[in-house]
């Protein structure tokens, strides 16, 4: 396995690869903004390169006080996917990068209140994901490409897993949530935890925000990694 310096060095120019390489396909959600309870005028675009930030940050999990939790956490993301030659961790990079890619045509505004919303982005997303790719880009492989899509279908799961309610809800929420998305629990944390992080949350509601982000990484810190393989 990489000494934490590779790993850092190397998981930055997958990012980067990854980003020059599928950012083309972002720009129609530039223009896009958003105004409720997570986002104050916030432009899908600009939210996304955020999130993707966010999420660079968040894989090398400088909250976990386990140097072999953190070990373990590594490895599962720098897991190859059926012979592929990509990892779980490219995966996880496209999929950030599309997890708001039908917002744009789904949007809708209230008159009155002026909030925003885009009922079954991730859906719509995700289908949007596989028409394009299925095109356009052979060279991802198919097992990829549905791994890609199945964290985009459901990558707000975790928004209402990791929110502030009673300690026995929050407990039972987290194992039907590792029950019913075993293979990507941990992809599905990673980007909703940098989803969070990457909207205005922080600043609209401080205390709901902290409470989200300390369930996040609680999690992190004592999850099972080899019961997520």
């Amino acid at each position: 396995m990489f000494a934490l310096d590779q790993e850092k060095s190397y998981s930055a120019q997958i990012a980067v690869t990854i980003f020059r390489e599928f950012n083309m396909h972002l720009e129609e959600l530039f223009g896009t903004y958003e105004n409720n309870i997570w986002h104050e005028y916030d432009d899908v675009y600009i939210h996304t390169l955020t999130v993707y930030s966010e999420l660079i940050k968040a894989i090398h999990f400088g909250f976990i006080t386990n140097p072999q939790q953190k070990d373990q956490l590594h490895q599962y993301l720098f897991t190859e996917i059926d012979n592929t030659g990509f990892f779980n961790l490219h995966a996880l990079f496209i999929a950030t990068l599309f997890h708001d890619f039908a917002k744009p045509e789904t949007i809708q505004c209230d008159q009155t209140s002026n909030q925003t919303c885009c009922p079954d982005h991730e859906i719509k997303g995700a289908e949007k994901f596989k028409l394009l790719f299925r095109r356009k880009h052979e060279r991802l492989p198919k097992s990829v490409r549905t791994r890609i899509y199945t964290i985009i279908q459901f990558h707000t799961i975790p928004h209402g897993v990791f929110v502030p309610k009673e300690k026995q809800e929050v407990e039972r929420s987290i194992e039907e949530f590792l029950q019913s998305h075993k293979a990507i629990a941990i992809e599905l944390a990673l980007l909703g935890y940098a989803d969070t992080k990457g909207c205005q949350l922080y600043k609209l509601n401080p205390t709901e925000y902290q409470t989200r982000m300390e369930l996040y990484e609680s999690f992190f810190n004592s999850l099972d990694v080899t019961q997520t393989r």
